[in-house]
């Protein structure tokens, strides 16, 4: 992580002085970077100091120091409760009998595995002129990184991203490739790569489902192509954990393969394959629709999400790949846990704690929260049944929204919020991204939604467009859709009530449908089902949009 330091002073009309001090750390490890400043260029202040002979100086000076030793005790006292628990709430701190500092401490979350913390310090000095001091650290928690797993939590505060730009890989380049359904990136040997799973309309030899890139430069080009793999059937999602890559395969049978990345630039797939249990397809019956169509890691077990079957089928799915009270789990060999029939397609997962929050096709209960404290046995709690759950399942639009017969497509989780995307029917205004409060997963509240006007669909042969992938850093949210007009959106999350498009200079919807989003390294990775593109990458530019 960068070491940055920053100081202003501000001096403002009617006596008003700041001191803003923001020291950024290693995660996990403090250690200042800079001395403080401290300025009295205010002239009331100069002249009374005059006029005092040096005392109120001596006691402003005192005041500073106490408020500098406040403020970062404050924030130390904050490291130490959240190093020892990870959820603890802070509250701040009024002045009083023995203190006359106000202390406001606030934490963003930036990353599932990072937080940006600071604390402001206020306080009274002569004359009754406000001050302040702010002390920032950000803080790490390896707990979370491990299990989200290599890649699984990208631990880089986000740049202001007001400017914006792009570089594709073209799908020339990848010959066979097309119709891109995911990707995953992540650093092996301290080289960035990008792993891009397709479904191809050609068939044979021909079809490349599995293409390995070398993206340690965004500007790729034909040679950053390193390896493509034939499998058996087109590939529909993947997950990479550690030296494997974990993917769904769109066939009856053999829904899960893996591929050793051992060597990434020469991948190999494995000889065996996992048939998801206890389900009855029959493609031709049309009784099901694509078997596998999601993939999550988390702490030792994958989670596969399957689009919906007649029957009592089970469309989600648990298993073992690293917990060794499980016989025989291994990265190599999963072992299945549980099942449970949701009934509906699961197109996204996402892991918290002991609960799985699906985004699924049911037009009211867009999100399925399940309790997987037994892998074994994952559950539909009949606490969720309340007035904000119907059917145990969330109802993400409130009687004050357009009607809600959209299917979930989406779902990401930071901190005490989830992030819901779904799919456009029509040309109403409706929305298609919510932020739901999910810090008591028995009461999930909606916060604010957005709706982002994408071009929808009347039922003519038109597929409709949607959400196809949230990623959350700090107070932007990254976002990916199938509207080929409107691929990719910036989304302020300032106020989680008001969620509202991102200010910047750059218009990077192209005529592409963005099927998968990532973000590594703060850059934002875009697969494409359609069009000429089949890998974009997307980058903050360093100078400042001028809009």
């Amino acid at each position: 992580m960068k070491t940055q330091f920053t100081h202003t002073t501000h001096d403002v009309t009617g006596g008003f002085s700041t001191i803003e001090l923001l020291i950024a750390f290693s995660v996990g490890i403090i250690f200042l970077t800079a001395a403080m400043m401290v300025s009295f260029s205010d002239p009331t202040l100069a002249r009374q100091i005059s006029l005092d002979s040096g005392q109120a100086a001596a006691l402003d000076v005192s005041l500073d120091n106490n408020a500098l030793a406040t403020s970062s005790n404050k924030l130390g006292n904050i490291v130490a409760k959240l190093t020892s628990n990870w959820k603890t709430a802070i509250s701040g701190d009024s002045p009083n009998s023995t203190s006359p500092y106000t202390n406001t401490p606030d934490i963003t979350d930036i990353a599932p595995c990072l937080k940006e913390i600071s604390n402001a310090t206020t306080w009274s000095t002569l004359g009754a002129r406000g001050r302040q001091i702010t002390f920032g650290t950000a803080l790490g928690d390896m707990t979370t990184a491990k299990a989200l797993g290599r890649g699984g939590c990208d631990p880089i505060p986000p740049s202001e991203w007001d400017n914006p730009e792009t570089d594709n890989l073209s799908q020339a380049n990848v010959s066979g490739a097309d119709n891109g359904t995911d990707v995953a990136v992540t650093s092996i040997d301290g080289i960035r790569y990008a792993f891009i799973t397709s479904n191809p309309t050609g068939s044979g030899t021909s079809k490349k489902e599995f293409t390995v890139i070398d993206v340690s430069d965004t500007n790729v080009q034909a040679q950053d192509v390193k390896a493509t793999l034939v499998m058996d059937e087109g590939l529909l999602a993947l997950t990479v954990v550690g030296d494997y890559a974990y993917v769904l395969n769109d066939d009856e049978v053999n829904h899960l393969q893996i591929i050793d990345l051992t060597n990434p630039e020469v991948p190999v797939k494995l000889s065996t394959s996992y048939t998801l249990p206890n389900i009855t397809c029959n493609y031709n019956a049309n009784n099901c629709q694509r078997i596998g169509t999601s993939i999550t890691y988390y702490d030792g077990y994958i989670y596969i999400g399957a689009g919906y079957m007649v029957g009592n089928s089970p469309e989600f799915h648990i298993y073992c790949i690293n917990d060794n009270s499980v016989a025989g789990c291994s990265p190599t060999t999963p072992v299945a846990r549980g099942s449970l029939n949701v009934n509906h397609d699961v197109n996204d997962i996402a892991i918290k704690d002991t609960r799985a929050y699906l985004a699924t096709s049911a037009d009211y209960g867009e999100l399925t929260v399940i309790d997987i404290t037994s892998k074994t046995l994952p559950t539909l709690p009949p606490s969720y049944l309340n007035p904000l759950i119907n059917n145990r399942k969330y109802n993400a639009i409130t009687t004050s929204n357009a009607a809600s017969t959209e299917d979930g497509s989406s779902i990401y989780i930071l901190g005490d919020y989830a992030y819901l995307g779904r799919e456009r029917v029509n040309n109403q205004s409706e929305r298609e991204f919510y932020v739901l409060n999910i810090s008591n997963p028995s009461a999930i509240t909606p916060v604010g939604s957005m709706s982002l006007g994408l071009a929808g669909c009347n039922g003519n042969g038109c597929s409709s467009p949607y959400l196809s992938g949230i990623v959350v850093k700090g107070k932007t949210a990254f976002v990916g859709t199938t509207d080929s007009n409107s691929s990719f959106f910036l989304i302020d999350l300032s106020q989680p009530s008001n969620p509202r498009p991102r200010n910047n200079c750059s218009d990077l919807n192209t005529s592409q449908t963005a099927t998968s989003i990532t973000i590594k390294d703060n850059l934002v990775f875009l697969s494409h089902a359609q069009g000429s593109t089949l890998l974009k990458i997307i980058y903050d530019q360093g100078n400042a949009c001028t809009q």
